[in-house]
């Protein structure tokens, strides 16, 4: 099974590779001289709304010489730890910016070094940590180090003042001191830290402190140009704050800001990397003094006043043409919300075209369904610029939402749990766009799979798993009117007819309550039920799920003769309604190949996350009648294996095809499968209820194969140590699904290994050709020669908060 992480990087991996194939990411200038205006990029000449230079003074003389200068005096670099001995420069870059901040402070070589010099100093092992959903990703780095040194950490959604006074509360009388975590002007959206009820909880609380990150609030604003956060709270005496000299300082490097006298001497001294990683560049200290020379001027209230301005107009006509921009503030930072991540890879794509280079906004930057553009004002921009800018996105919007099928209301949808867009009037959410006809195709929707042709269905979905149209109606009259909420399912069917009335897409899913560590490593889901034992539905979820909880295979039929991406989406705007109208959590596609990679870029591309499964397994049983061709088939090293481990045990067993069962019997069915419930950890899910193995003990299509262990003279003993349950579709296919054991006997006697021998010995009587071996253990399921087929999900996520919460839960991350 994959991590959590690796499942990150390989959809951020996925995302960038979509992105950069599109032109619109990982690109480099061809300029031979910048000028800071204009990026010539693929020979064509943009104006570029992505800098984060936001005074402009990247390009200044006296910047540039000032880096010359040092190179002149210094040479390229003065390499040794500054424990040891630095450049004079240094000093005097120290003094400027104390002058700046009018206080003592650390310079490091970037900003992210600045955390990891600061933080294990400055929050103790007594300490709590609650940090903001979307702090910079170089602060929330830094929490597994902490945790790993006994801080305990936790978060919070973004800006919920209400979720973190209760969250300080929480953890007030059990730690030395509290620290909330964020940033002061966020990198995305260019909204601000609500300063004002942190102060005030600053001064209700007194073991709370704030940790904040000013990177994006350095320079424009402040006496000196000292940044948002000074700008509001001053040197507050419990706020540590970190900027960065990378943004409209136009330099390199992060800088420290510590007023506690105490606290600044123990960083000082020993701040993690600034001890022992190595000195910034001359030219780079050379550049930094000839800045905050300019910002120590009265030069800097002339860029402020001028950038304001400009960010000013910018708001104006971005209301005047009613866009859909996330946050209007006073911030150089400006996101325009369009949804799906399609949407935003044509609207850049036609920007690019038009002259304009702008960032694209996509996860894991932002939530998977809430993709825009994001552009930055600096003083480089002329205002006509801007006007050329917002007159092209407004321009282009409705085409783009036209060409990808979507309306301004589907974008208000994506984003109504970060804003309202309150400067657009409602009435222009009932604009002349309307989607697409799709009268080529006609989709059918039902509740039960009783309202659908046996015949038809099992055309389908007969040979793939357990989900024929008998097994469905069993799980139907199972999973309802039950006393627990996650015994309770919902069943939702989909088919899709073309012109000519041909099905060219069938599909089912269920809803369902869920556990949100399902897919987690077995260390969170331990912390996890910790808490559950107070409170069994802590971090749950309601999902809408491609299949059941206990299927597993092609739940999806797709005729990719035809149309098939028009198809697909026609399904998915129907799922998506479903999704959006009802109380649910998560939509999950899932058992797809991972290897897909068409139909990957085109899920992608409609605002889904790729997330890794465990693998699933088949057996191949053409052409083999017997148990002993069976294993001449397999390589050498496998058949030693199994008789050594397997066959050579089977004496040790007596083996009952049930045909006959008491109550008491399927209680202790019952029992056994919850031991196993109990260890599977690793597929973490709600255990099935009782009522499941009663359905399938009466089926005439379950097969029911119990093992007891003989003892002294042959008795065997009185209760089974394992049941297992196999479903048999038709003649030619099995599904071993669920197992019961004993784990006293599980080593001992391979009690696993042998149910898996029994299911194939099973599985030849009955002319089996294949059987559908499920998730789980495939370093066991190879051995008997089981193919491994990949897997992986596509989901969407309303609130990204709990899975982001869960990291919390893991040391490793």
């Amino acid at each position: 099974m994959s991590s959590k992480k690796n499942d990150l990087i390989n959809t951020v991996n996925e995302i960038s590779t979509i992105a950069k194939s599109r032109g619109i990411a990982h690109l480099y200038t061809q300029d031979k001289i910048l000028n800071g205006r204009t990026i010539l990029v693929n020979e064509k000449q943009l104006i570029n709304f992505g800098s984060c230079s936001y005074l402009g003074i990247e390009v200044d003389e006296r910047l540039k010489q000032g880096g010359i200068d040092g190179i002149k005096k210094y040479g390229s670099q003065y390499s040794s730890s500054r424990t040891y001995v630095a450049t004079g420069s240094y000093l005097e870059l120290e003094d400027l910016i104390t002058q700046i901040f009018e206080c003592p402070v650390i310079i490091s070589t970037c900003t992210t070094l600045s955390h990891q010099a600061v933080m294990p100093i400055v929050i103790g092992e007594n300490d709590a940590v609650i940090y903001d959903q979307q702090a910079h990703v170089s602060m929330q780095e830094m929490m597994y180090k902490l945790k790993h040194q006994g801080t305990t950490i936790t978060m919070v959604r973004h800006n919920r003042m209400a979720d973190l006074k209760n969250k300080i509360e929480e953890l007030y009388d059990q730690h030395e001191k509290i620290w909330y975590v964020t940033d002061s002007v966020f990198s995305m959206y260019g909204d601000f830290l609500n300063i004002d009820e942190v102060v005030n909880f600053l001064t209700q609380y007194k073991k709370l402190y704030l940790y904040a990150d000013d990177a994006h609030g350095m320079s424009w604003i402040g006496k000196h140009g000292s940044g948002w956060l000074k700008s509001k709270i001053g040197n507050h005496p419990k706020v540590i704050s970190v900027t960065s000299f990378a943004k409209g300082f136009a330099s390199a490097g992060g800088i420290a800001i510590i007023p506690d006298k105490e606290m600044f001497q123990r960083v000082k001294l020993w701040g993690g990397p600034n001890t022992y990683s190595g000195p910034q560049q001359p030219a780079v200290i050379g550049a930094s003094i000839s800045s905050a020379k300019i910002h120590l001027s009265s030069e800097i209230a002339y860029l402020q006043d001028s950038l304001a301005l400009k960010i000013k107009y910018c708001n104006e006509l971005l209301v005047q043409y009613k866009l859909p921009v996330v946050a209007i503030t006073e911030s150089p930072i400006f996101f325009i919300g369009l949804g799906i991540p399609k949407l935003a890879y044509n609207i850049i794509e036609k920007l690019m075209k038009s002259g304009f280079y702008v960032n694209i906004g996509i996860f894991p930057a932002v939530p998977e369904t809430c993709s825009g553009i994001r552009f930055t004002v600096t003083t480089h921009h002329s205002f006509h610029d801007i006007e050329l800018l917002v007159a092209a996105i407004a321009k282009n919007l409705p085409i783009v939402l036209e060409e990808e099928n979507k309306t301004i209301k589907d974008i208000f949808k994506a984003f109504r749990k970060i804003t309202s867009f309150e400067h657009i009037p409602t009435d222009n959410l009932t604009s002349d766009q309307t989607k697409k006809d799709t009268t080529d195709y006609n989709i059918r929707y039902e509740k039960s799979i009783q309202n659908i042709s046996k015949e038809k269905w099992d055309s389908f979905f007969g040979d793939k798993g357990a989900f024929d149209w008998d097994n469905l109606k069993l799980l139907e009259e199972t999973f309802i009117n039950n006393n627990a909420p996650e015994d309770n399912w919902e069943f939702h069917y989909y088919l899709i007819k073309n012109k000519q009335e041909k099905t060219v897409l069938a599909t089912f899913f269920t809803t369902l309550l869920t556990k949100d560590d399902m897919l987690s490593p077995v260390e969170v889901s331990r912390k996890v039920e910790e808490k559950r034992k107070k409170d069994p539905y802590y971090m749950t979820s309601k999902m809408l799920m491609m299949g059941t909880a206990i299927t597993n295979g092609q739940h999806l039929y797709l005729d990719k003769t035809d149309n098939w991406q028009i198809v697909l989406k026609l399904l998915l705007s129907e799922v998506e309604q479903l999704y959006q109208t009802k109380e649910i959590d998560i939509l999950n596609l899932r058992d797809f190949n991972s290897n897909d990679i068409e139909l990957r870029d085109f899920l992608i591309d409609q605002g889904y996350i790729k997330i890794g499964l465990p693998n699933d397994h088949i057996i191949n049983l053409k052409s083999i009648d017997s148990i002993d061709k069976y294993l001449l088939s397999l390589q050498q090293r496998k058949r030693s294996y199994i008789r050594r481990e397997v066959v050579k045990m089977n004496e040790l067993f007596e083996v009952r095809l049930v045909k006959k069962y008491t109550k008491q019997e399927i209680k202790k069915w019952y029992e056994l499968y919850l031991n196993v419930h109990k260890n599977n950890l690793g597929l973490n899910m709600f255990p099935l209820p009782e009522i499941l193995f009663n359905k399938m003990a009466y089926s005439k299509k379950w097969e029911i194969i119990e093992l007891r262990v003989k003892g002294k003279n042959d008795r065997t003993t009185k209760e089974p140590q394992s049941i297992a349950f196999s479903y048999i579709n038709k003649p030619g296919i099995c599904s071993f699904s669920i197992i019961g054991l004993d784990y006293d006997y599980l080593k001992s006697h391979s009690l696993y290994k042998q149910n898996l021998f029994l299911n194939i010995k099973r599985a030849i009587e009955l002319k089996c050709h294949t059987i559908y071996w499920g998730l789980t253990t495939s370093n066991i399921k190879k051995k008997f020669d089981a193919e491994v087929i990949p897997q992986c999900s596509y989901i969407r996520v309303k609130d990204h908060y709990k899975m982001a919460l869960m990291n919390t839960f893991s040391s490793d991350g």
